[in-house]
């Protein structure tokens, strides 16, 4: 359904149950300090921190947490935080003032009175998505010598805003299960908003009954310097796989119909026929580009769940 008219079917549920509705932008403000953004390095593998800043205003947050001796002092002040989210993209922190509605609708509406400030900070920090806008450490890509050192626990900032020097030559693999034209907008306003130095090679593959043409379309957005089309076998096997060659047939017929970008972009357009083949590729193709301000290559692999599960076996096909 069409947004508008998912809205009106919720409101008229809610309103038929007897149900508060709440509009998550009266309720939290936010801001994406993307000058803010880090790499840790976690026992799980290398992440991206990105830090929000949230804003709840006062007459809520004494409807949660206050009592009779606060509103008759006036009331609580606003509830301003900051939170480091492993969750990265204005996206995810549109997601994560949901949360926090949800969270301040739970306490005051439902009953839920342990839910307090501190835990629902720490639940945002804690949260994470696998497979979303993740950078995959090399260990991940074992036995293929041909993509290069990995991340090394050295690296606290990301490149190309506050990094370490020797961070700045690397390469780094990112890894987003996006499928729709809806998720590759994200991840493409992403990608240029933490990497607007890199180079960036995309490695993509997709399930057959995709809206492909959209899809590359969005991904085209962040124009990438190359993009290499391969092959990844979708629930187990091959069959629902779209084949490499009709990857590039719609990304060749989205740049022609496509007027977000810029008609000066040139794209090196590549396949690949799997996904090993497809990152050595896209390591060997960035190798000889030269990012602005010794900014890092970025490699996006994307366009499926299922490209994410290859990237994270020890047998990647």
């Amino acid at each position: 359904q069409g947004e508008g008219v998912a809205e009106a079917v919720v409101l008229m549920e809610a309103s038929e149950r007897r149900v508060k509705t709440y509009r998550v932008e009266a309720v939290v403000g936010y801001h994406v300090e993307d000058e803010r953004a880090c790499l840790k390095e976690t026992p799980g593998g290398v992440i991206i921190k990105n830090v929000v800043s949230f804003q709840v205003p006062g007459e809520l947050v004494d409807a949660c947490f206050g009592g009779p001796e606060t509103s008759a002092a006036g009331g609580l002040d606003a509830w301003e935080f900051d939170a480091s989210l492993s969750l990265v993209g204005r996206h995810q922190a549109s997601n994560a003032a949901t949360a926090i509605a949800s969270s301040l609708a739970l306490r005051s509406d439902a009953g839920y009175d342990r839910i307090s400030r501190a835990s629902i900070q720490t639940g945002l920090e804690m949260a994470s998505l696998p497979g979303r806008f993740q950078v995959v450490d090399d260990v991940h890509l074992d036995g293929m010598d041909e993509i290069g050192a990995g991340i090394g626990a050295q690296t606290d900032h990301i490149p190309g805003i506050s990094e370490p020097e020797e961070a700045r030559k690397r390469v780094l693999t990112i890894v987003d299960g996006a499928h729709t034209k809806a998720s590759a907008r994200c991840v493409a306003e992403t990608l240029r908003q933490l990497f607007p130095d890199s180079k960036l090679a995309v490695v993509m593959a997709m399930a057959a009954d995709k809206g492909h043409e959209g899809f590359c379309s969005e991904i085209q957005k962040a124009q990438p310097n190359v993009v290499v089309f391969t092959e990844t076998p979708i629930a187990g096997g091959q069959a629902r796989s779209a084949g490499p060659g009709a990857l590039a047939g719609a990304w060749r017929v989205a740049k022609m119909k496509n007027r977000s970008v810029d008609r000066t972009w040139r794209c090196r357009e590549l396949i690949q026929a799997n996904v090993r083949s497809a990152l050595a590729k896209a390591r060997h193709e960035l190798s000889g580009e030269a990012s602005a301000k010794d900014a890092p290559g970025i490699i996006l692999v994307c366009g499926s769940l299922s490209i994410f599960k290859s990237c994270m076996r020890k047998d990647v096909t």
